[in-house]
């Protein structure tokens, strides 16, 4: 399950499209929906950063994330400021 989700968050792609490998892309999305609203995804992501840290496989001096949003009808749009970084974020609404 875990993986299912990571694997939709580390492509971007749309829910439907997580691969059959995993567990069908409703049950991940909706522990997705369950653990965010929760706040277990948070750390989840921690631990796992956590331990790829210990193991030398992350440096968070040099990890940033990307919000990208393509392909939206907008009227009008919204730049809201991420409290917890440096960063502000577009949203388009139609």
């Amino acid at each position: 399950m875990l993986n299912g989700i990571l694997w939709n968050l580390g492509t971007g792609a749309q829910w439907r499209e997580v691969p059959r490998k995993y567990p069908s892309y409703q049950t991940c999305h909706r522990r997705f929906q369950q653990w965010e609203r929760e706040g277990k995804l948070e750390l989840i992501l921690h631990v796992l950063a956590e331990q790829l840290q210990a193991r030398g496989k992350l440096q968070l001096a040099v990890a940033f994330v990307d919000a990208s949003f393509t392909g939206a009808k907008s009227v009008w749009c919204v730049s809201v400021a991420c409290k917890s970084c440096s960063g502000n974020y577009v949203a388009a609404y139609s």
